[in-house]
């Protein structure tokens, strides 16, 4: 079975040339380098990401209507049957009809503009107004009567039909259209067939319908034609198709490319720095360029042209500023451009009413403020350079704000080509605003971290600083700017540190040495060089005295192997602390600056300080009481407390030789008044707990202790003045992490006893100690303490009232009552300890002298009471002590009832003295003394000699006088129990008794005489 298939008109599909989308360009970017390893005190350097690449996706084609085709099912002829011939034919009788002929119109389809110019094979700008016009020839005369009368046509693809405008041309006719298919017919109404049918014996000419529309496709072909259909439905229907006609649009790919505005940055030098990192002040070159050359021979009608044209850049005004007087316009050849006026407008809604509807017309929206290349004269403008296909160069220069100093900013910017009030969006172009991020740290020689760490006088500070440079990685700097240089300037304190120039280095991260770097000091900023000076006077950084400057010696050079490599380099600049600085306590702050490209970045400010250690020294006693400056007696135990001062040195990081230096506590003790205790020795922390694994030795000089010790001590000019006592830590670390980094304070418990003999002359003594720590000495107060002269006195007297006439050496009369006066020692006021003993022992010969218990005792000074009430000096005391005599030994104690002595204040003055009442009942030299005792103490009195004569024997001429009455006086009663009226009676009868010896002695002397 076969079909066949029948047209009865030339088919003529419109064919659009579908756009053919460019293939992604393959981005060409350096290989990521691979990660670098660095040590974890190395800064890692950021790793750039680049930017996806960026996808074009080309506007989806609108579909083209394909015109349908009716296949007709036709059958196959049916085989014949032959049969028999037939008999021959008579001859026939001929008839004949009469035929009218008819003649068929040519149709012609054109294509225009609003201006009437011919379109066909010419180009216009897209939405542009197109109009075909449908155009028939004369109907011919003596014609058939014309039934219908209808215009077909399928309207090609991205041709925008304008259904209202067309309909109210094209009165005589009743328009439809199927916009699924983009079809239009127009069908003649009955009064212009009427028209038509007027007359067929003349000729006809038809006035030609006209079809009105726009292209709104770039780079597109328009083909065109259309169909008359007459007499549609009669015997005498015929069809006639038109020719085809074509328009197009710039871009095509054939005769023009598609219009595609660019945008590119540079820098100062004409080099590309599309997708960049760019440094702070950098001037951004943006080339733009105005895509005309696809308007050669354009035409578009001067409705078109006076939508305008325009060149708006919608830059980042949150990151750039426009450079005054930056901009220019050029053909491509270089040749200038006039005309041509550039506004910028803060935003949108700035911008006058006009160029906001053309914006808008254009669906262009900036996001900001922008800037506008606008020719003066939209009509030369198209004359001299649009319909020439003449391409501008436009030139916009902006700077990077000033005010992101050290931030980090990724911007964009994207230009808009507007012709005809069609908009045409650049590439987006992005860079991105880096800021270095230079870091110092204080290292110690073993590279551990002592930012903000206690330092020792003599120590290096290893100070690192960080040349952030990584960021910089593939930046495309001018001239300009490398011409100012690169530093890195170290603002050390002069006065807390010595620099070793010697020493510096300069690594990069992989740990190679940078060479070509000098190093420079200057007292001051001035002296320095005037690039740096303006870049540290611009962010108002000034040195504060003295520092270091680190420059490379070509800074190309350093730029090409450094700078844009993104390699960081690190400077070690070692830097010893002053021995000035010893024990100030004096913190001192050191800080860096980066200096690229003009601009100075400041690093993070190390501060250190060096402690200032103080040992204290006091002396106490058993109950811990300071007796610092106070007088101490026999038999005292001085109790001097050290304090270890280590609170300074908490998280302090040292290396290990000077840890080996030990820690020490050296005692400059007064050995010949005080007797050490060793085992005695305690030395306790802060809560109290035993610090143990400390050794204890003496030395007779300074000479004999350990090395480390005469170093530290000969450094800081310290002489002790005889014996050392010296305590040492058996682990200095162990002591170190336990004590010293913690910044505990010890306390070291001294004992020492004064020597006894010292009373004997009275003097003071002194003791000072020092704190040795790491091979520095640090010396605490020195203690003074005073030791009184216990010099007891005795004395022969008649009595109380002849106290200052002494009998010593001189004659006591046999059987005469006399006084030996017992003065006790001075015991100073401001006492370390209580006076607790205060007692007189008389050993008297009993076979000259008679003793009966008659005594008495006075104040010889005024005494103060714990109370505050006084006793003055000359009141007798005698209730207040106690005796003990045992005459067939002759012997006598008077001591002071330790309950008196309890109540009589350490800063009060004590001395008393005792009278013992004594007769002589034989003759001969008698020489006596007497022990007195002061808190245990023993000291023997000094002697005195007394002699008395054998009597002469009476004579009858002279007889003997009478010796008056001495009145007896009773022993005095034990002190708890005596009443006050009985001192008053004992007084006066030693008194009286005293008076009455007095005068027999003076009577014997006047006889001798």
């Amino acid at each position: 079975m076969s079909y066949w298939f029948a047209l009865n008109t030339l088919p003529v599909a419109r064919t659009v040339t579908p756009y053919s989308p460019k293939p992604h360009v393959a981005v060409e970017l350096e290989p990521v380098p691979e990660p670098i390893t660095v040590t974890p005190d190395v800064f890692t350097p950021k790793t750039f990401t680049p930017e996806k690449p960026v996808t074009f996706t080309p506007k989806p084609l609108e579909e083209v209507v394909q015109p349908s085709l009716t296949l007709t099912k036709v059958n196959l002829p049916v085989k014949p049957i032959p049969k028999e011939l037939p008999t021959p034919p008579q001859v026939p009788t001929v008839h004949y009809h009469a035929y009218r002929l008819t003649t068929t119109p040519e149709i012609m389809k054109e294509v225009v503009n609003s201006d009437q110019a011919n379109l066909h094979e010419k180009t216009v700008a897209k939405d542009s107004t197109v109009i075909y016009p449908l155009t028939v020839d004369a109907l011919s005369p003596n014609r058939a009567q014309t039934t219908s009368l209808i215009f077909e046509d399928y309207l090609p693809a991205g041709y925008l039909f304008d259904k209202e405008t067309t309909q109210k041309e094209n009165g005589n006719y009743v328009l439809s259209f199927d916009a699924t298919k983009n079809f239009v017919t127009l069908t003649a109404k009955e009064n212009l067939l009427q028209e038509v049918n007027k007359d067929l014996t003349k000729v006809y000419q038809l006035n030609a319908p006209k079809l009105y529309g726009s292209v709104q496709n770039d780079g597109a072909t328009y083909s065109n034609s259309y169909k008359l259909l007459l007499n549609k439905g009669t015997t005498n229907a015929y069809t006639v198709t038109s020719n085809v006609v074509t328009v197009r649009t710039p871009g095509d790919g054939e005769t023009t490319t598609l219009i595609t505005p660019d945008k590119n940055n540079e820098n100062a030098d004409s080099v590309l720095i599309n997708d960049t990192v760019v440094a702070l002040g950098t001037t951004n070159h943006y080339r733009l360029t105005w895509d005309l050359d696809q308007y050669k021979g354009d035409r578009s009608a001067k409705e078109t042209i006076a939508r305008g044209f325009f060149f708006v850049d919608d830059y980042p005004e949150e990151v750039l500023d426009v450079v005054e007087n930056g901009t220019a316009v050029t053909t491509l050849d270089g040749q200038k451009v006039s005309g041509i006026t550039v506004k910028n407008y803060a935003s949108l809604n700035e911008a006058p009413k006009d160029l906001q509807d053309k914006l808008a017309r254009a669906k262009i929206t900036p996001t900001g403020a922008f800037q506008v290349f606008l020719p003066d004269d939209n009509q030369a403008f198209y004359d001299q350079y649009v319909q020439t296909g003449t391409s501008l160069a436009l030139l916009t220069k902006m700077t990077v704000k000033d005010s992101l100093y050290g931030q980090t900013k990724t911007y964009t910017n994207k230009s808009y080509q507007v012709d005809f009030g069609n908009g045409y969006e650049t590439k987006e172009v992005t860079n991105t605003l880096v800021s270095p991020e230079p870091k110092k740290q204080n290292l110690n020689k073993d590279k551990v971290d002592i930012n903000g760490k206690p330092m020792l006088v003599g120590s290096q500070n290893y100070y690192t600083l960080s040349w952030d440079l990584d960021q910089y990685r593939g930046i495309k700097a001018d001239n300009s700017q490398i011409a100012q240089g690169f530093y890195f300037v170290d603002d050390c304190p002069e006065e807390a540190l010595l620099p070793d120039e010697a020493a510096i280095q300069f690594i990069t991260s992989d740990g190679k040495t940078v060479s070509g770097i000098t190093v420079k000091a200057y007292s001051q900023l001035s002296e320095a060089p005037k690039m740096l000076q303006a870049a540290l006077s611009k962010q108002k950084i000034q040195p504060k005295g003295a520092f270091q400057v680190f420059m490379p010696e070509d800074p190309q050079a350093f730029f090409e192997s450094y700078v844009t490599k993104g390699e960081n380099i690190t400077i070690v600049t070692p830097m010893t602390v002053l021995e000035t600085m010893l024990n100030s306590g004096k913190s001192y702050e050191n800080v860096a600056y980066q200096v690229d490209f003009g601009q100075a970045y400041e690093t993070n400010t190390v501060t250190n300080f060096v402690p200032k250690v103080t040992p204290h020294k006091s002396n106490t006693n058993q109950e811990g009481i300071s007796i610092d400056g106070k007088t101490v007696l026999p038999n005292t135990v001085n109790y001097y407390k050290i304090v270890l001062d280590y609170s300074q040195y908490k998280d302090v990081v040292v290396t290990d030789d000077v840890l080996a230096k030990g820690f020490y506590m050296v005692d400059d003790y007064p050995e010949e008044a005080l007797t050490l205790d060793p085992d005695g020795i305690q030395v306790l922390d802060k809560d109290g707990n035993r610090v143990s694994g400390i050794s204890v030795s003496t030395y007779a000089s300074l000479s004999e202790a350990p090395k480390v010790v005469q170093d530290a001590m000969a450094k800081r000019q310290f002489a002790p003045k005889g014996a050392i006592q010296v305590l040492s830590s058996d682990d200095p670390k162990a002591f170190y992490e336990t004590y010293v980094k913690t910044g505990q304070t010890l306390v070291v418990t001294l004992p020492m006893t004064v020597k006894n003999e010292l009373t004997k002359t009275g003097g003071q003594y002194e003791n000072t100690a020092y704190q040795i720590d790491f091979g520095l000495a640090y010396v605490t107060e020195t203690v003074v303490n005073n030791v009184p002269k216990l010099d007891p006195q005795k004395d022969v007297v008649i009595d109380l009232s002849y106290k200052d006439e002494s009998l010593d050496g001189k004659e006591v009369a046999l059987h005469q009552t006399f006084n030996y006066r017992l003065v006790g020692a001075l015991i100073p006021s401001n006492r370390a300890t209580d006076l607790f003993e205060y007692g007189f022992e008389d050993n008297y010969d009993e076979k000259h002298d008679e003793y009966n218990g008659v005594y008495r005792s006075y104040l010889m000074t005024d005494v103060t009471l714990k109370d505050g009430s006084v006793l003055k000096e000359g009141t007798e005391v005698t209730k207040y002590t106690l005796q003990q005599v045992d005459t067939e030994n002759g012997l006598v104690s008077i001591s002071f009832d330790k309950s008196f002595l309890e109540t009589i204040s350490d800063d009060s003055a004590f001395q008393a003295d005792v009278y013992l009442q004594m007769k002589r009942i034989a003759t001969g030299q008698v020489e006596n003394t007497y022990l007195h005792t002061v808190n245990g103490y023993v000291i023997s009195s000094n002697i005195v000699v007394t002699h008395t004569p054998k009597p002469e024997e009476p004579s009858p001429n002279h007889p003997t006088p009478p010796q008056p009455p001495i009145e007896s006086l009773e022993p005095p009663v034990p002190a708890s129990i005596l009443p006050n009226t009985g001192e008053q009676e004992s007084l006066l009868g030693l008194i009286g008794a005293g008076i009455l010896l007095g005068t027999a002695y003076g009577l014997k002397k006047k006889e001798e005489k």
